[in-house]
């Protein structure tokens, strides 16, 4: 709702209640704006909340945007993105300079075609350095960046972009030997409501391109972008139900962005910082690793087009990469396809190993391996990193998850909702400042992920030890429960990870009619080897499991179904067991 500032000096509104915002050198009145409207509409967080932590500066009264205003006026002429090809070439390079008029250019563009503050700007592109600018472009135009991994098709592209309400959809033409395109604009359906689609790339038709949407820089009108706004819709990985749009606000991402960084410690990432981005950046992980905590640092980001192992190993060494941040299966695939070592990879200080559950061994193999530190970190679309080991905390970083950041609270729940005793297994729930505020437009499932003193509901489990160390060993949903007692899966998997057979394991459980469930390991192992039930039973036997713990099925497959982020998708391996895709192998255990 518009607010005349003339009425409400010094004042927004939020939610149904009006809160005073500090006054400061970066967001002072004469920048606010008419249309300022304070926190989303949807947003969990009460008045008095917002008002108390903008009050304390817990939440920051700037845009995402100021990251890259810092570092043009640091490091103007330093590289601050890098495209790669899949053939490991450098294709592109920008400096701060060159990405500052960009975005400018872009944000102009942007402008020009309609795009209004709050208006939602989806973005489907292969990693690259223009993706750093398209995205600050669109934060500094006030709109609201949604990112799409370049891989979804025709289904995942028209769902996500009709529940944000995308006004202009930006999208690589192609990706390898596919054409994007082809797939994302029929998908939309949406052409003759207002939804325009804007090629990085060869045209088609009379499409518009990036090229011809960018206009002068000087012809951007710097908007006043409001940090309680949504900076980053961002789509919930759907590994467990359909997914959902997470309202991220400037000031939630600036709290995870800037606490992480502080959490680690900058030298620990380099000096300056070169970072491997991996990851796609549709997806969150590399819009956070890549497009912020990057730019931020006023580090370097190395987009990796498309990833494979010795391609990764060749850009490590060739591009003097001094940290990287990706799922175990990125880090099993450095060491055991492409056979990185510590003399290829003398650059390297800081892996950050996140997004899917860690084998423990593999810590400790990496950093023999590469001589770095090895830390792990856990956090979730709805909350940046709320856990993270750092460099020097040795056993910790190896056999937990780390600690939290002191911009998460944590409570972990027996099943009466009590509070679990250190060393007990119970529900993981957060609470914090870099908090997601919401589900957008899904009110309802908002307010059933959060208790009624703002705790959320991560639907994962975890055990915290008497030093603060929090180890998250599973979904509540892949509970196995085998004649009422409950499989240990996190430890179950970690173990048969220490096989030398075996590169990546996925333990789900399967309907049994007399003891409920039983347990079912899939397997992808080295080349050449393989594993069967009796294998594998006596091998976690011997390594100390209790046998009524064992998988009692063992299926080995060339390949695990993941999400993005390289989570195994441990829902489709357990449609897959429902409707035998896979022949029933003996193996059953007397009980």
């Amino acid at each position: 709702m518009p607010v005349n500032p003339s009425a409400h000096q010094g004042k927004r509104r939020v939610g149904s209640g009006v809160i005073s915002l500090p006054c400061t050198e970066q967001f002072s009145e004469a920048k606010m704006s008419s249309t300022i409207q304070g926190l989303p509409e949807g947003s969990i967080v009460p008045d008095a909340e917002a008002q108390r932590r903008l009050d304390t500066g817990e939440w920051s009264v700037t845009s995402l945007s100021t990251f890259l205003d810092d570092a043009v006026v640091k490091y103007p002429q330093r590289v601050a993105a890098v495209s790669v090809d899949h053939h490991g070439q450098a294709v592109r390079e920008m400096t701060f300079a060159e990405l500052d008029e960009m975005s400018r250019r872009v944000a102009a563009g942007l402008q020009a075609r309609g795009v209004r503050p709050r208006d939602v700007v989806t973005v489907m592109m292969t990693n690259s350095a223009e993706f750093l600018g398209i995205v600050y472009g669109i934060l500094r135009a006030g709109a609201t960046y949604s990112g799409i991994p370049i891989t979804y098709g025709t289904h995942e592209v028209e769902f996500m972009t009709k529940t944000t309400g995308t006004k202009m959809l930006i999208v690589s033409r192609f990706h390898g030997g596919r054409d994007v395109v082809s797939t994302a604009i029929p998908a939309t359906g949406r052409d003759d409501e207002g939804l325009e689609v804007v090629i990085v790339g060869e045209p088609v038709g009379d499409t518009v391109t990036l090229d011809s949407l960018m206009g002068p820089a000087d012809a951007f009108e710097p908007v006043p972008v409001d940090p309680l706004g949504i900076a980053q819709l961002a789509f919930t990985s759907g590994t467990t139900s359909e997914p959902k749009a997470v309202m991220n606000l400037h000031t939630t991402l600036d709290v995870v962005v800037r606490g992480w960084a502080a959490h680690v410690g900058h030298d620990s990432l380099g000096q300056p910082m070169r970072n491997l981005v991996m990851s796609p950046v549709g997806h969150s992980t590399g819009f956070f690793w890549g497009a912020l905590l990057t730019v931020h640092l006023g580090g370097t980001a190395v987009f990796v087009e498309k990833w494979s192992p010795d391609v990764g190993a060749q850009i490590i060494e060739g591009a003097r990469i001094t940290c990287m941040v990706g799922s175990p299966t990125f880090l099993i695939d450095l060491l055991r396809t492409a056979g990185l070592t510590r003399e290829k990879a003398d650059t390297l200080s800081l892996i950050v190993v996140a997004g899917a559950p860690i084998p423990r061994p593999l810590m400790a193999e990496a950093e023999q391996a590469l001589g770095c530190a090895v830390i792990p970190a856990w956090g979730m679309t709805e909350f940046g990193i709320a856990v993270s080991g750092r460099p020097g905390l040795g056993i910790i970083n190896r056999e937990t998850d780390g600690v939290r950041l002191d911009s998460a609270e944590i409570s972990i729940r027996d099943a009466e909702g009590a509070e679990a005793p250190d060393g007990t297994e119970g529900a993981l729930w957060l609470r914090g400042t870099g908090m997601f505020v919401g589900y957008y437009d899904r009110l309802e499932a908002t307010r059933e992920a959060f208790d009624d003193e703002g705790w959320f509901a991560t639907g994962d489990t975890a055990v915290r030890d008497s030093q603060g160390s929090v180890t998250i060993t599973g979904r509540t949903k892949d509970i196995i429960i085998r004649g009422g007692e409950n499989i240990p899966v996190g430890s179950v998997e970690s173990l048969i990870f220490r096989h030398p057979a075996v590169t990546e394991v996925a333990v789900v459980g399967y309907p049994d009619e007399r003891l409920g469930e039983r347990a079912c390991a899939f397997l992808r192992c080295q080349a050449g080897t393989s594993l069967n039930v009796d294998e594998l039973r006596n091998f976690l036997t011997e390594s100390g499991l209790a046998k009524r713990y064992c998988p009692e099925r063992v299926i080995v497959v060339d390949d695990m179904p993941k999400t993005m982020s390289g989570k195994i998708r441990k829902v489709e391996l357990r449609e897959r067991l429902a409707v035998g895709a896979y022949a029933q192998p003996s193996g059953t255990i007397s009980t």
